[in-house]
């Protein structure tokens, strides 16, 4: 998760899903990430919503990246991947 962190170019607006051009999961550079959840500007809980969206996109096991400005996605966020995203 990036907090505060501008969209890679091509970005459409807030709150828009967008396949990455390279990046690598910030916790294992070895893991590509599949899907970039563009969450800048949306409040709790539209971060979590978006990023439960997007991984029911994905096969198990694929990473996903959330830009996202609101505070509370710290805690929201890693709370729900502690619970079964």
């Amino acid at each position: 998760m990036t907090a505060g962190r501008s969209m890679q170019a091509g970005t459409t607006g807030a709150g828009e899903l967008q396949a990455p051009g390279n990046p690598q999961a910030p916790g294992n550079p070895d893991e590509p990430v599949a899907l970039v959840v563009d969450a800048e500007g949306l409040v709790c809980p539209w971060p979590v919503l978006k990023a439960r969206k997007a991984l029911n996109t994905l096969a198990a096991g694929a990473v996903i990246e959330v830009i996202a400005t609101d505070p509370a996605s710290y805690i929201d966020i890693p709370a729900f991947c502690d619970t079964g995203g």
